[in-house]
């Protein structure tokens, strides 16, 4: 059985620049956004792929809501391209 393909990391800018109206959100949150379960979105930070994430202290997981975006989006499939492959 084929290993399923996985996205590709992305590193988290370390002084992440925030634009107006974007805001941390935990990873229930995050996983709402990307209509993905949270505990996947766990799984991803363990093998090392998914969106970026920011850790705040020892545990606190966070994510902006631009990087969620930008990482959903990346993932768009346009079917016109697709037909000409």
């Amino acid at each position: 059985m084929p290993t399923p393909k996985l996205p590709k990391p992305l590193k988290a800018d370390p002084n992440p620049v925030l634009l107006p109206g974007d805001k941390f959100v935990d990873t229930v949150a995050a996983g709402e956004i990307l209509d993905t379960p949270p505990n996947t979105l766990v799984y991803w930070r363990c093998i090392g792929c998914g969106p970026k994430y920011y850790k705040h202290g020892n545990r606190a997981v966070r994510y902006l809501i631009s990087d969620l975006i930008s990482f959903g989006t990346a993932r768009a499939i346009d079917p016109q391209k697709k037909k000409s492959a």
